[in-house]
Protein backbone atom coordinates (compact mmCIF):
# COMPACT_ATOMS: atom_id res chain seq x y z
CA UNK A 1 0.00 0.00 0.00
CA UNK A 2 1.15 3.28 -1.24
CA UNK A 3 1.27 6.70 1.29
CA UNK A 4 -1.59 8.11 2.47
CA UNK A 5 -0.82 11.77 1.61
CA UNK A 6 -3.01 15.23 2.49
CA UNK A 7 -5.69 14.87 0.12
CA UNK A 8 -6.50 11.52 0.72
CA UNK A 9 -6.67 12.68 4.76
CA UNK A 10 -8.72 15.46 4.08
CA UNK A 11 -10.73 14.06 1.23
CA UNK A 12 -11.93 10.92 4.07
CA UNK A 13 -12.67 13.59 6.88
CA UNK A 14 -15.48 15.02 4.24
CA UNK A 15 -16.26 11.86 3.45
CA UNK A 16 -14.69 8.11 4.20
CA UNK A 17 -15.93 7.07 0.75
CA UNK A 18 -14.29 10.33 -1.05
CA UNK A 19 -10.71 9.79 0.42
CA UNK A 20 -11.09 5.82 0.06
CA UNK A 21 -11.92 6.56 -3.89
CA UNK A 22 -8.78 8.99 -4.11
CA UNK A 23 -6.41 6.54 -2.65
CA UNK A 24 -6.99 4.27 -5.88
CA UNK A 25 -7.44 7.40 -8.52
CA UNK A 26 -10.98 7.20 -9.01
CA UNK A 27 -11.66 11.05 -9.04
CA UNK A 28 -11.11 12.59 -12.48
CA UNK A 29 -8.72 15.52 -12.32
CA UNK A 30 -10.21 18.43 -13.80
CA UNK A 31 -8.28 19.16 -16.76
CA UNK A 32 -9.35 22.91 -17.23
CA UNK A 33 -7.22 25.56 -18.35
CA UNK A 34 -7.72 27.73 -14.90
CA UNK A 35 -7.18 24.92 -12.76
CA UNK A 36 -3.79 24.12 -14.87
CA UNK A 37 -2.79 27.87 -14.47
CA UNK A 38 -3.87 28.06 -10.86
CA UNK A 39 -1.80 24.93 -10.10
CA UNK A 40 1.33 26.24 -11.65
CA UNK A 41 0.65 29.58 -9.97
CA UNK A 42 0.82 27.85 -6.67
CA UNK A 43 4.09 26.51 -7.70
CA UNK A 44 5.62 29.79 -8.51
CA UNK A 45 4.35 31.34 -5.03
CA UNK A 46 5.99 28.60 -3.27
CA UNK A 47 9.47 28.75 -4.94
CA UNK A 48 8.88 32.53 -4.29
CA UNK A 49 8.67 32.04 -0.83
CA UNK A 50 11.73 30.63 -0.12
CA UNK A 51 13.15 33.99 -0.97
CA UNK A 52 11.61 34.83 2.19
CA UNK A 53 14.05 32.96 3.55
CA UNK A 54 17.93 33.27 3.88
CA UNK A 55 19.95 30.47 2.58
CA UNK A 56 17.11 27.79 2.65
CA UNK A 57 18.35 24.17 0.94
CA UNK A 58 15.02 22.26 -0.96
CA UNK A 59 14.99 18.51 0.10
CA UNK A 60 13.18 17.54 -3.00
CA UNK A 61 13.77 14.14 -4.25
CA UNK A 62 12.75 12.08 -7.00
CA UNK A 63 11.09 9.70 -5.24
CA UNK A 64 9.72 9.76 -1.41
CA UNK A 65 11.90 7.76 0.01
CA UNK A 66 15.15 9.24 -0.89
CA UNK A 67 13.15 12.89 -0.26
CA UNK A 68 11.91 11.73 3.50
CA UNK A 69 16.16 10.40 3.70
CA UNK A 70 17.45 13.92 2.35
CA UNK A 71 15.56 15.41 4.56
CA UNK A 72 16.44 13.78 8.05
CA UNK A 73 20.02 14.98 6.92
CA UNK A 74 19.42 18.27 6.31
CA UNK A 75 17.42 18.29 10.13
CA UNK A 76 20.60 16.91 11.49
CA UNK A 77 22.88 19.12 9.47
CA UNK A 78 23.60 22.05 12.46
CA UNK A 79 25.04 24.58 8.93
CA UNK A 80 21.42 24.63 7.35
CA UNK A 81 18.92 26.54 9.17
CA UNK A 82 15.91 26.48 6.39
CA UNK A 83 14.65 23.31 4.25
CA UNK A 84 12.06 24.29 1.78
CA UNK A 85 10.05 21.05 0.39
CA UNK A 86 10.70 18.80 3.30
CA UNK A 87 9.29 15.26 3.25
CA UNK A 88 8.41 13.22 6.07
CA UNK A 89 7.11 9.36 6.39
CA UNK A 90 5.52 7.74 9.00
CA UNK A 91 2.98 4.73 9.99
CA UNK A 92 2.03 4.87 5.86
CA UNK A 93 1.31 8.53 5.97
CA UNK A 94 3.32 10.99 3.68
CA UNK A 95 3.64 14.74 4.69
CA UNK A 96 5.44 17.49 2.39
CA UNK A 97 6.12 20.50 4.30
CA UNK A 98 6.44 23.82 2.34
CA UNK A 99 9.24 25.41 4.70
CA UNK A 100 10.97 24.34 8.14
CA UNK A 101 12.93 26.84 9.75
CA UNK A 102 15.17 25.40 12.80
CA UNK A 103 15.04 27.52 15.97
CA UNK A 104 18.26 28.69 18.45
CA UNK A 105 16.87 25.39 20.92
CA UNK A 106 17.29 23.38 18.14
CA UNK A 107 13.30 22.98 17.50
CA UNK A 108 11.55 23.53 14.30
CA UNK A 109 9.00 26.13 13.00
CA UNK A 110 6.75 25.17 10.24
CA UNK A 111 5.35 27.58 7.78
CA UNK A 112 2.71 26.25 5.18
CA UNK A 113 2.42 28.60 2.21
CA UNK A 114 -1.23 29.44 0.72
CA UNK A 115 -1.41 31.47 -2.17
CA UNK A 116 -4.70 33.25 -0.84
CA UNK A 117 -5.04 36.72 0.92
CA UNK A 118 -7.03 35.78 3.63
CA UNK A 119 -7.23 33.21 6.18
CA UNK A 120 -9.15 30.22 5.80
CA UNK A 121 -10.22 27.63 9.01
CA UNK A 122 -9.44 24.88 6.08
CA UNK A 123 -5.65 25.82 6.45
CA UNK A 124 -5.83 24.42 10.10
CA UNK A 125 -6.33 20.87 8.45
CA UNK A 126 -3.92 21.40 6.07
CA UNK A 127 -1.37 22.16 8.85
CA UNK A 128 -2.42 19.91 11.04
CA UNK A 129 -1.93 16.46 9.08
CA UNK A 130 1.61 17.63 8.15
CA UNK A 131 2.25 18.55 12.24
CA UNK A 132 0.39 14.54 12.91
CA UNK A 133 3.10 12.79 10.24
CA UNK A 134 5.87 15.10 11.95
CA UNK A 135 4.57 13.64 15.80
CA UNK A 136 4.31 10.24 14.29
CA UNK A 137 7.73 10.57 12.81
CA UNK A 138 9.21 12.35 16.44
CA UNK A 139 10.24 15.40 14.73
CA UNK A 140 9.47 18.33 17.38
CA UNK A 141 8.17 21.52 16.18
CA UNK A 142 7.86 24.34 18.24
CA UNK A 143 5.31 26.71 16.21
CA UNK A 144 3.05 26.46 13.20
CA UNK A 145 3.11 29.34 11.04
CA UNK A 146 1.02 29.87 7.81
CA UNK A 147 2.24 32.26 5.09
CA UNK A 148 -0.12 33.97 2.57
CA UNK A 149 -0.35 36.53 0.82
CA UNK A 150 -0.41 40.63 1.73
CA UNK A 151 -3.17 42.74 0.08
CA UNK A 152 -0.88 45.51 0.40
CA UNK A 153 2.06 44.26 -2.13
CA UNK A 154 2.45 45.92 -5.77
CA UNK A 155 4.04 45.03 -8.87
CA UNK A 156 7.40 45.96 -8.55
CA UNK A 157 7.64 45.52 -4.63
CA UNK A 158 10.28 43.78 -2.52
CA UNK A 159 9.08 39.85 -2.42
CA UNK A 160 9.45 40.17 1.80
CA UNK A 161 6.98 42.26 0.95
CA UNK A 162 4.54 39.63 -1.08
CA UNK A 163 3.69 37.73 2.24
CA UNK A 164 2.26 37.77 5.42
CA UNK A 165 2.78 35.43 8.62
CA UNK A 166 0.25 34.25 10.86
CA UNK A 167 0.74 31.76 14.23
CA UNK A 168 -1.49 28.98 13.96
CA UNK A 169 0.13 27.25 16.59
CA UNK A 170 -2.51 26.86 19.42
CA UNK A 171 -5.48 25.70 16.42
CA UNK A 172 -3.16 23.52 15.17
CA UNK A 173 -1.96 21.63 18.10
CA UNK A 174 -5.89 21.35 18.96
CA UNK A 175 -6.12 19.56 15.67
CA UNK A 176 -3.19 17.52 15.43
CA UNK A 177 -4.49 15.49 18.68
CA UNK A 178 -7.25 15.07 17.25
CA UNK A 179 -6.19 13.82 13.55
CA UNK A 180 -3.86 11.38 15.45
CA UNK A 181 -6.44 9.84 17.32
CA UNK A 182 -8.57 9.59 14.06
CA UNK A 183 -5.41 8.08 12.28
CA UNK A 184 -5.44 4.04 13.18
CA UNK A 185 -8.69 4.05 12.11
CA UNK A 186 -8.55 6.40 8.86
CA UNK A 187 -5.33 4.10 8.05
CA UNK A 188 -7.96 0.78 8.00
CA UNK A 189 -10.57 1.97 6.19
CA UNK A 190 -8.28 3.50 3.65
CA UNK A 191 -6.36 -0.17 3.13
CA UNK A 192 -9.80 -2.37 2.83
CA UNK A 193 -10.61 -3.76 -0.54
CA UNK A 194 -14.11 -2.79 0.71
CA UNK A 195 -15.12 0.84 -0.31
CA UNK A 196 -17.28 2.91 2.68
CA UNK A 197 -20.96 2.76 1.60
CA UNK A 198 -21.47 6.34 1.57
CA UNK A 199 -24.37 8.00 2.71
CA UNK A 200 -26.24 11.59 2.45
CA UNK A 201 -24.12 14.53 4.35
CA UNK A 202 -23.75 18.48 3.82
CA UNK A 203 -20.61 18.03 1.84
CA UNK A 204 -22.29 15.96 -0.28
CA UNK A 205 -23.53 19.22 -2.13
CA UNK A 206 -20.17 20.04 -3.87
CA UNK A 207 -18.37 17.07 -4.52
CA UNK A 208 -17.05 15.95 -7.08
CA UNK A 209 -18.32 12.56 -7.47
CA UNK A 210 -22.00 13.22 -6.19
CA UNK A 211 -23.73 13.12 -9.77
CA UNK A 212 -21.59 9.53 -10.11
CA UNK A 213 -22.10 8.64 -6.18
CA UNK A 214 -25.53 8.38 -4.27
CA UNK A 215 -26.81 11.80 -6.53
CA UNK A 216 -26.93 9.55 -9.54
CA UNK A 217 -30.12 9.39 -11.40
CA UNK A 218 -31.73 11.53 -8.40
CA UNK A 219 -34.00 14.22 -10.36
CA UNK A 220 -34.89 17.55 -8.14
CA UNK A 221 -32.17 17.03 -5.04
CA UNK A 222 -32.47 19.16 -2.23
CA UNK A 223 -28.92 20.58 -3.14
CA UNK A 224 -30.86 22.18 -6.33
CA UNK A 225 -32.41 24.55 -3.99
CA UNK A 226 -31.05 27.82 -4.29
CA UNK A 227 -29.18 29.83 -1.29
CA UNK A 228 -30.14 26.21 0.95
CA UNK A 229 -28.02 26.66 4.05
CA UNK A 230 -26.30 24.38 5.67
CA UNK A 231 -28.38 23.94 8.81
CA UNK A 232 -31.29 23.68 6.52
CA UNK A 233 -29.62 20.80 4.83
CA UNK A 234 -28.81 18.77 7.88
CA UNK A 235 -32.34 19.18 9.30
CA UNK A 236 -33.30 17.93 6.12
CA UNK A 237 -30.88 15.12 6.33
CA UNK A 238 -32.16 14.71 9.70
CA UNK A 239 -36.11 14.02 8.33
CA UNK A 240 -34.82 11.89 5.81
CA UNK A 241 -35.25 13.96 2.86
CA UNK A 242 -33.45 13.82 -0.36
CA UNK A 243 -35.17 15.29 -2.88
CA UNK A 244 -37.50 18.34 -2.88
CA UNK A 245 -40.73 16.15 -3.57
CA UNK A 246 -40.00 15.01 0.24
CA UNK A 247 -39.84 18.57 1.86
CA UNK A 248 -42.67 18.58 4.65
CA UNK A 249 -45.09 21.09 3.87
CA UNK A 250 -44.19 23.14 7.03
CA UNK A 251 -40.57 23.05 6.56
CA UNK A 252 -38.68 26.63 6.73
CA UNK A 253 -38.25 28.04 3.02
CA UNK A 254 -37.44 31.44 1.86
CA UNK A 255 -39.70 32.63 -0.88
CA UNK A 256 -37.59 31.67 -4.01
CA UNK A 257 -36.85 28.67 -2.17
CA UNK A 258 -40.86 27.77 -1.58
CA UNK A 259 -41.53 28.87 -5.64
CA UNK A 260 -39.01 26.14 -6.96
CA UNK A 261 -40.20 23.84 -4.71
CA UNK A 262 -43.56 24.43 -6.02
CA UNK A 263 -42.85 24.47 -9.54
CA UNK A 264 -41.26 20.89 -8.90
CA UNK A 265 -44.61 19.60 -7.53
CA UNK A 266 -46.66 20.80 -9.46
CA UNK A 267 -44.52 20.94 -13.03
CA UNK A 268 -45.71 24.47 -13.95
CA UNK A 269 -43.48 27.41 -14.56
CA UNK A 270 -43.49 30.13 -12.58
CA UNK A 271 -44.51 33.40 -13.86
CA UNK A 272 -44.33 36.48 -11.18
CA UNK A 273 -47.93 37.94 -11.19
CA UNK A 274 -46.66 41.69 -11.14
CA UNK A 275 -44.60 40.97 -14.46
CA UNK A 276 -46.69 42.88 -16.65
CA UNK A 277 -47.13 45.50 -14.32
CA UNK A 278 -43.12 45.75 -14.21
CA UNK A 279 -42.75 45.87 -17.77
CA UNK A 280 -45.11 48.32 -18.83
CA UNK A 281 -43.04 50.72 -16.17
CA UNK A 282 -39.95 50.52 -18.12
CA UNK A 283 -40.26 53.77 -20.19
CA UNK A 284 -38.02 55.15 -23.46
CA UNK A 285 -35.21 55.60 -24.31
CA UNK A 286 -34.25 52.07 -22.53
CA UNK A 287 -30.69 51.45 -21.74
CA UNK A 288 -28.10 48.49 -21.78
CA UNK A 289 -24.54 47.85 -19.81
CA UNK A 290 -22.59 45.52 -20.52
CA UNK A 291 -19.10 45.46 -18.92
CA UNK A 292 -16.12 43.02 -18.39
CA UNK A 293 -14.48 42.59 -15.51
CA UNK A 294 -11.33 40.25 -14.72
CA UNK A 295 -9.37 38.77 -11.53
CA UNK A 296 -5.69 39.86 -11.68
CA UNK A 297 -3.74 36.50 -10.73
CA UNK A 298 -1.80 36.11 -7.51
CA UNK A 299 0.67 37.95 -8.24
CA UNK A 300 0.13 41.13 -9.63
CA UNK A 301 1.65 41.70 -13.73
CA UNK A 302 0.77 45.60 -13.65
CA UNK A 303 0.63 48.52 -11.28
CA UNK A 304 -2.14 49.79 -8.64
CA UNK A 305 -3.28 46.37 -8.42
CA UNK A 306 -2.98 43.87 -5.35
CA UNK A 307 -3.28 39.98 -5.70
CA UNK A 308 -6.07 38.25 -6.69
CA UNK A 309 -8.03 41.57 -7.10
CA UNK A 310 -11.03 42.37 -9.35
CA UNK A 311 -11.11 45.05 -12.06
CA UNK A 312 -13.03 46.33 -14.63
CA UNK A 313 -11.61 46.39 -18.19
CA UNK A 314 -14.57 48.15 -20.04
CA UNK A 315 -17.54 49.00 -20.48
CA UNK A 316 -20.78 50.04 -23.12
CA UNK A 317 -23.78 51.38 -22.77
CA UNK A 318 -26.17 51.57 -25.26
CA UNK A 319 -29.67 53.52 -25.60
CA UNK A 320 -32.28 52.20 -28.26
CA UNK A 321 -36.04 52.68 -28.90
CA UNK A 322 -38.55 50.20 -28.51
CA UNK A 323 -37.64 49.26 -31.90
CA UNK A 324 -33.88 48.18 -30.54
CA UNK A 325 -32.71 50.92 -32.60
CA UNK A 326 -29.42 52.12 -31.50
CA UNK A 327 -29.91 55.86 -30.09
CA UNK A 328 -26.61 56.54 -28.81
CA UNK A 329 -23.52 54.88 -27.73
CA UNK A 330 -20.96 55.16 -24.57
CA UNK A 331 -18.46 53.09 -23.76
CA UNK A 332 -14.47 52.70 -22.25
CA UNK A 333 -11.74 49.94 -22.82
CA UNK A 334 -8.70 49.99 -20.92
CA UNK A 335 -6.17 47.39 -20.76
CA UNK A 336 -3.93 48.67 -18.16
CA UNK A 337 -6.51 48.96 -15.38
CA UNK A 338 -6.60 52.05 -13.16
CA UNK A 339 -9.27 53.55 -11.30
CA UNK A 340 -10.74 56.17 -14.51
CA UNK A 341 -12.59 53.20 -15.74
CA UNK A 342 -14.77 52.92 -13.43
CA UNK A 343 -14.91 56.74 -13.04
CA UNK A 344 -16.07 56.89 -16.55
CA UNK A 345 -18.78 54.14 -15.74
CA UNK A 346 -20.10 56.23 -13.37
CA UNK A 347 -20.08 59.50 -14.80
CA UNK A 348 -21.91 57.88 -17.80
CA UNK A 349 -24.85 56.26 -15.24
CA UNK A 350 -25.30 59.44 -13.46
CA UNK A 351 -25.90 61.73 -16.77
CA UNK A 352 -28.76 59.06 -17.92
Amino acid sequence: MKYINKTIFINYLRCPTLGWMTKRNMILKSRRVNNRFLKFERKIIKKMSQHFFSNAISAWGSKTDIGALYTKELILNPNVKTICEASFVADAYLAKVDVLKKCDNNLLSLFEVKSATKYKFKYINDISFDAMVLAKASVNVQKYLLLYLSNDYRFGMDVSKFFKVLDCTEKVELKTNEFLNLSDEIFEVIKSKNMPEPYLKKNCKNCLVFNTCIGKSVKNHIFDLPRLSTTSIEKLITLGVDTICKIPSDFELTKVQKIVKNCVLTGINYISENLETHIHSIKQPFYYLDFESVSMAAIPLCEYIGPHTQFLTQFSIDKTDIAGNILDHYESILLIPKKTVDVRLRKNLLNI
